[in-house]
């Protein structure tokens, strides 16, 4: 990615922005985008299940709603309405099935924002190519944040100073590297997902650790142990489901902002070997488990636009015959609307 892409999209869109979601949603996202913008009537069950995205259907929401429909057929606008409840083109007969169950969803905003991980900086390390990296920034509900303030206070003993994260502003739990073919190149654009990680979590379960330990030594600690069990309750929801979250909104922020029509995602092996990690690896889930739970398909390909150093340590680091990237195809088409809250 170019330095100037990352300017003209800092100046495009807007510093902060809001992303409704909710434990699940991904699946019928996903769904009902693979279906795309064409004519609405509804499908079989059993062809929806043959298709590409077809596993979802097994997952919640849209179990419960195959379920309501009794193994019939689904219409494609009922799926929808399941992703985004402001969702105004046909449905069908389970519409009203649909919009019970997003109404009983617990429904949280995040916000996201942009930032640059340039190369020539600490974040020079952990880069496929010698270029920077567009960091999309998922900041937790405004409700959390609030919470953290009342039972915590101060945020600098979670943030990592050399990670892209958010000093001031909402509290960033997780965050996406992305690396992508330059706007001048002509053709909708493709993104690489260099890396999907949240510190937050961690750091206070560290600093959890630390008070249980020396609780009997000090008041003080007792006192802070308190405070962290109490706001661990409110961090609960997001410990399992934050990188489910995240991918979800960077798929929603390329389609989106970014028009792409192909998302790359690194394997273990060849992100370690690209991005020369040789201490501690970071959590293998993330990069098998996650990008299956997306219908992502392993290839012995690799983004096209990689630069020609980039391929050649490729070659020259992974076996051949063995896949190399995650591989997830967007359809066509306008992106979805986003959901009213």
């Amino acid at each position: 990615m170019l330095i100037q892409d990352y300017a003209f999209l800092k100046e495009a869109l807007p510093e902060i922005s809001g992303f409704d979601h909710y434990e699940g949603r991904d699946a019928p996202q996903l769904l009902s985008a693979s279906l795309g913008p064409g004519p609405m009537a509804p499908m079989p069950i059993a062809n929806l299940r043959s298709a590409p995205f077809g596993r979802l259907l097994h997952r919640r929401p849209l179990a419960d709603l195959v379920a309501a429909a009794g193994g019939g057929a689904l219409h494609p606008g009922d799926i929808a309405l399941l992703a985004d409840p402001a969702h105004r083109g046909a449905t069908g007969p389970m519409a009203e099935q649909a919009a019970r169950i997003v109404a009983r969803a617990p429904w949280q905003r995040y916000r996201v924002s942009l930032t640059v991980w340039n190369r020539r900086g600490v974040g020079g390390m952990q880069t496929t190519q010698r270029a920077p990296n567009l960091v999309l920034q998922l900041g937790f509900p405004k409700e959390h944040d609030a919470a953290f303030r009342e039972l915590i206070g101060h945020r600098y003993r979670y943030e990592c100073g050399w990670h892209p994260v958010r000093s001031t502003g909402p509290i960033t739990l997780a965050w996406a590297r992305l690396d992508m073919n330059a706007f001048s190149v002509p053709g909708p654009p493709e993104v690489l997902i260099e890396e999907v990680q949240s510190d937050w979590c961690r750091y206070i379960a560290r600093d959890l650790d630390m008070a249980k330990a020396r609780r009997s030594l000090c008041k003080c600690c007792a006192r802070r142990e308190a405070a962290l069990q109490a706001y661990r309750t409110v961090l609960a929801p997001f410990v399992n489901s934050w990188p489910a979250t995240m991918l979800s909104a960077v798929i929603d922020f390329a389609r989106r902002e970014l028009g792409a029509e192909r998302l790359w995602m690194h394997r273990p092996e060849t992100g370690a070997a690209l991005k020369r990690i040789t201490d501690v690896l970071p959590p293998r889930s993330l990069y098998t488990d996650l990008p299956r739970r997306f219908c992502f398909t392993q290839l012995q390909e690799a983004p096209w636009f990689l630069s020609a150093a980039a391929r050649k340590r490729l070659s020259q680091t992974c076996s051949r015959g063995v896949p190399l990237f995650w591989r997830l195809d967007l359809p066509r088409g306008p992106p979805p609307a986003a959901p009213a809250r």
